[in-house]
């Protein structure tokens, strides 16, 4: 959807799980008879192996294997396609500042705040505010498939600000479920935190106060620049 092509290791790992998921497949009827004594005898061992009776989280069969080999598969892919995260994210960098610009205008010259209300700006008597505040909600639309793909990211390839790292927003209202602070995907400059700062608790999960970063700067941080930034930061203040 965002227009980047698949990486290569990603491609393949995809390719070899399907044919691992495959292989645990039950076995195609044969005619036994025309068999050879090597195949007759493979042909056996395979059906003991799909057949046999112990039983894991996996079920039972080759699909224990079948799990190993995907979990093994998903860290090779993994070695492989994060050192080229940073240039995937560098190349969104541009399109992530055009779709942002409506948040850092209105934030910056209109002063809106996520307590900002249509009336307060009826009341502002300024066309060019109101068109700020209507290009609030396009603008996002538009930009929330990049946020959610910069936040997969780093939650598939485990990177940096990892759960252990972040402080977990535990929801008052809902016992039991946490959301991460990750501003620092998409903080400019020191405008991130990984506890309540530039973030704020919903009904049902929390989010991003990004008008309140945009008034010191959005940008897409790659992987390393996220590293650069959590190690420049005291560990008594990552909140």
């Amino acid at each position: 959807m965002l227009g980047i092509e698949t990486p290569e290791p990603i491609r393949r790992g995809l390719e070899l799980i399907e044919i691992a998921a495959g292989h645990a497949a039950p076995l195609a009827p044969a005619n036994v008879l025309k068999l050879t004594d090597a195949g007759l005898r493979r042909r056996v061992e395979d059906i003991s192996i799909r057949s046999h009776t112990v039983q894991t989280l996996h079920g039972a069969g080759l699909g224990v294997g079948v799990a190993r080999v995907t979990e093994e598969i998903l860290e090779a892919v993994g070695r492989e396609v994060v050192p080229s995260l940073d240039g995937i994210v560098a190349g969104l960098q541009p399109r992530f500042e055009e779709l942002t610009a409506p948040l850092v205008i209105a934030a910056r010259e209109y002063g809106f705040t996520t307590d900002t209300t249509s009336d307060d700006v009826i009341d502002m008597g300024d066309e060019s505010a109101s068109a700020a505040w209507r290009a609030v909600p396009r603008a996002w639309s538009a930009l929330s498939p990049l946020v959610n793909f910069r936040i997969s990211m780093t939650e598939v390839f485990e990177l940096a600000p990892t759960m252990e790292q972040t402080r977990l927003h535990y929801l008052p209202r809902h016992p039991g479920k946490t959301t991460p602070n990750l501003s620092v995907l998409f903080a400019a400059g020191d405008n991130w935190s990984l506890g309540d700062g530039y973030y704020i608790d919903g009904k049902t999960v929390g989010h991003l106060d990004w008008l309140l970063m945009a008034r010191e700067g959005l940008r897409l941080n790659t992987p390393s620049e996220v590293d650069a930034k959590l190690a420049s930061r005291p560990r008594s203040f990552l909140g």
